[in-house]
């Protein structure tokens, strides 16, 4: 079999954080997508793995979701990169030590 590893990341606002990573959970095993998948309220940060066959059916979900406008990183894979699904709530996606705002404007604390 041949697999992709993607990652993905998008800066947004997520409502409903809970709710967001049991879609997740729902839509990926349904897709046989195995990876890590970290939800905030300020986004995503996604790390995943599937087979080649699977990833027509990736994109067309994507392009309807909440994630269309994240891009894309995807490179061949000989096997699964991830040994299962995980996906959680985090309190940040980064490490900033201060609450993370878009509007923000650059340099600005």
């Amino acid at each position: 079999m041949e697999y992709l590893a993607i990652s993905f990341y998008q800066f947004f606002r997520i409502e409903g954080v809970q709710l967001e990573v049991k879609k997740l959970k729902k839509v990926f095993s349904s897709l046989g997508i195995q990876g890590r998948i970290y939800l905030a309220e300020e986004g995503v940060n996604a790390q995943i793995s599937l087979e080649k066959k699977d990833f027509a059916a990736f994109t067309e979900w994507k392009k309807n979701s909440i994630y269309a406008d994240a891009s894309l990183k995807v490179q061949p894979a000989e096997e699964h990169a991830f040994q299962r699904l995980t996906v959680k709530e985090r309190k940040q996606l980064c490490a900033f030590d201060v609450p993370f705002s878009q509007d923000a404007s650059a340099g600005e604390k």
